[in-house]
């Protein structure tokens, strides 16, 4: 995620000073590179809403097994 996220912004760069004149000329290079741009940023994008729901769904399934483990676990009523 980080290189896709580095990528798409050596290419807004590159996009944005050193291909400029180049890219106006050719309108449908134009829009074929900014569109790629915009799929970079778009995936990495995607890319870590998916690393946020799957930290998520571990962290649910290890706090239910600590409470499992907890609940299972025989308790003293004497000890404090």
């Amino acid at each position: 995620m980080f290189y896709s996220l580095l990528f798409a912004l050596v290419l807004l760069f590159a996009g944005a000073t050193l291909l400029e004149e180049r890219l106006r000329e050719h309108p449908f290079v134009f829009l074929l590179y900014w569109a790629a741009c915009a799929w970079i940023t778009l995936l990495a994008v995607l890319l870590a809403i998916f690393d946020l729901l799957v930290i998520r769904a571990a962290v649910r399934a290890e706090r239910d097994r600590i409470q499992r483990e907890y609940l299972e676990r025989p308790h003293d009523p004497d000890a404090r």
